[in-house]
């Protein structure tokens, strides 16, 4: 009796654990099913998988066995290059578990030659290997990746990392890699601590503009100490010493660390205690930081765990450390204070800076020129503050030693702004003293506050003034709409002549010149003639006037484009094989050679014309005397041209030219 009563218990107790479980996973005592067939890799890769899955009562498939992925295709752009990629791995519970290979092959082929239907090829390929291990989907136990590639018959080693070791996605313990170059090999060799941070010495070999150097480091449980960099071209080494780091090191060894301790928080490569970038202990850093990186980019390239969308790093498998200066209430607030500060100044300024009512007035009177000209240098200068202000608002203030911040003083806080502007044709410039604020603070935080407060006023002020000015002048909406259409349509211009990308030089110089002449100096003086219109009649005219300029120039933007081409056109046409029987080949050989040298000439002349007509609604003009001097060259070259050209050997002139080629 006691025995049942005990099985039934026993029993009784498994059906609820059972029960338990299976509503803790809704896949729990569902049957694994496989999956075979077309499959998209996490990069976008089309391939084929076979898989084992179990399908949650949701419906969604969580991967739980073996996967393997295959993908075979030529590129889409070339043809002759062919890709493979192979994947095999175990999930459980839909999370990468134990040992994965990541296999990647691209093979070059090229045809050099077809005899008795046999193919002569040559064959460069590049093999990529990871051999990688996990423990619930983060990097855990011995990685080793190499890559090799294959030429000319041989098959020779391009990287190399073996048995880095990785616990909870950071590497642990000793790192060897090589990347093979030739001559040259690419190194890096170090060690993390077992919490994985950078330790001892770690030796980097690297090329930076075409120089190979070589890079020494010492690092304590994160913390960097020494650096050197020595250029192998010429021997010369430069270093940088710690001294900071050191001296806190030994303090907090001997527990007198008032004020800073060791931060808790992981940081990537770049190690910082309050450098700036102009800084040597910054830049020193900075080209040895990012070959490591490329490298570890190589090496994990294959698991976006590390890698944001925009293929840049968000978890850094090797880390360093930094030291913590608590941060006081009161120096909480003066940050906050500051930010705020800062945040109503940048919106100010962004407004005034794009107000178009200014830009477009900015030549009426001295006061609106030197505005428009003081929120452009604001502006500027706003810039300058976005790092500091995102330090002083932030916890990033922690990990700053403002000693070491400011120890070279702060540019951006400067005792004097001067503004330098241009009204009636005539350079001007007005200068703003801050020399009193920045005297009486000494310390970060107070000084930056205070600065901002001085600068505030001043933008109050400069506001209060452009507002009473431009308040008459924008009282007319039809006017301010124009204006904005306008400015609009400048702004399109700009972008139009100086950011389009032209095929040749010859163009992209003319038509920025063109630019230069008209669409700034000639602008800037159709700009001061609206600028000083009092009635507004006068000012409605002087707009259209613009306006109808713009859409000129707009125009006259596609035909500049084909001047020189179908000049280089030109050139190809009057261009006829010849075998030349003393070197025995068939060589180019100008055609029709007089004819085509009053072309050329005529085609400078009218270039030179272009380039100095002074009067924008001409230019169309002398667009078309260019055209039909092309249209007409086309024409006589499948002419019999024997006469003209005699006619045309007898004389210079260019009218001469003008009158024979009928133009």
């Amino acid at each position: 009796m006691k025995n049942s009563t005990y099985r039934f218990r026993s029993i009784l107790v498994s059906l609820v654990l059972i029960h338990f479980v299976s509503g803790l996973n809704p896949a729990f005592s569902q049957s694994k099913k496989t999956f075979s067939g077309p499959y998209q890799w996490k990069d976008g890769r089309e391939g084929t998988a076979t898989f084992q899955y179990i399908e949650a009562k949701n419906g969604d498939r969580i991967l739980d066995g073996d996967f393997i992925f295959k993908s075979k295709k030529a590129d889409s752009l070339d043809q002759n290059i062919f890709n493979k990629f192979e994947v095999r791995g175990t999930y459980k519970n839909g999370k990468k578990t134990g040992d994965w290979s990541y296999i990647s092959e691209e093979h070059t082929v090229k045809v050099n030659d077809v005899i008795d239907f046999k193919v002569d090829v040559d064959l460069q390929s590049i093999v990529r290997s990871l051999k990688a291990a996990y423990k619930e989907e983060v990097p855990s136990g011995d990685w080793s990746y190499d890559a090799k590639v294959y030429q000319q018959g041989e098959l020779e080693p391009k990287f190399a990392a073996e048995k880095l070791s990785f616990k909870n996605g950071d590497v642990i313990g000793r790192i060897s890699i090589v990347r093979f170059d030739g001559v040259n090999n690419y190194s890096i060799e170090g060690y993390t601590n077992s919490a994985g941070f950078m330790d001892s010495t770690w030796r980097l070999s690297y090329m930076e503009d075409s120089i190979l150097y070589q890079e020494n480091r010492l690092y304590q449980d994160g913390i960097l100490l020494e650096l050197s960099k020595t250029n192998l071209k010429d021997s010369t080494t430069q270093r940088v010493d710690y001294v900071e780091s050191k001296r806190k090191l030994k303090l907090i060894a001997d527990k007198k660390n008032d004020g800073f301790i060791i931060s808790d928080r992981e940081f990537n490569l770049r190690f910082n205690d309050g450098y700036r970038r102009r800084d040597d202990e910054f830049q020193f850093q900075l080209s040895g930081n990012a070959f490591i990186e490329r490298i570890l980019q190589q090496l994990l390239q294959f698991d976006e765990s590390y890698f944001s969308e925009n293929g840049t790093f968000k978890n850094f498998p090797i880390k360093t450390k930094r030291f913590e200066y608590p941060v006081a209430a009161d120096d909480k607030k003066i940050g906050e204070e500051a930010g705020k500060i800062y945040k109503s100044l940048s919106d100010k300024v962004d407004k005034y800076v794009n107000y178009n009512a200014l830009n477009i007035n900015r030549q009426r009177s001295d006061s609106l020129a030197f505005a428009a000209a003081f929120f452009k240098t604001m502006d500027q200068k706003l810039d300058a503050f976005d790092n500091i202000i995102d330090i002083i608002t932030t916890d990033r203030i922690k990990y700053v030693d403002q000693s070491i911040y400011t120890r070279n003083g702060l540019d951006y806080l400067a005792a004097y702004d001067t503004i330098r502007y241009r009204f009636q044709g005539e350079d001007r410039e007005k200068v703003l003293e801050f020399r009193q604020v920045i005297e009486s603070e000494t310390e970060l935080l107070n000084a930056i506050n205070s600065y901002l407060k001085e600068e505030n006023k001043v933008v109050d002020q400069v506001i209060k003034q452009v507002s009473l000015e431009l308040e008459k002048i924008e009282k007319d909406e039809s006017l301010q709409k124009l204006e904005t259409e306008l400015l609009n349509k400048k702004e399109t211009l700009d972008t139009l002549y100086l950011e389009f990308e032209y095929e040749d030089v010859e163009t992209e110089r003319l038509v920025k010149d063109m630019h230069q002449r008209f669409l700034e100096d000639y602008y800037d003086s159709l700009n001061a003639s609206y600028a000083q219109a009092e009635k507004y009649e006068d000012r409605f005219n002087r707009l259209e006037l613009m306006m109808e300029f713009l859409e000129e120039m707009e125009e006259l933007h596609a035909p500049f484009l084909v001047i020189y081409k179908n000049q280089a056109d030109l050139d190809t046409y009057y261009m006829e094989e010849s075998f030349d029987p003393f070197i025995y080949q068939t060589v180019e050989k100008r055609t029709k050679p007089r004819l085509y040298r009053a072309g050329e000439r005529l085609f400078s002349e009218y270039m030179n014309q272009l380039r100095t007509q002074g009067d924008y609604t001409l230019i169309s003009e002398q667009l078309n005397k260019i055209y039909k001097l092309h249209k007409r060259m086309k024409e006589l070259r499948d002419e019999d041209t024997r006469k003209l050209e005699r006619r045309i050997s007898r004389t210079e002139d260019i009218a001469q030219y003008e009158r024979l080629l009928d133009l």
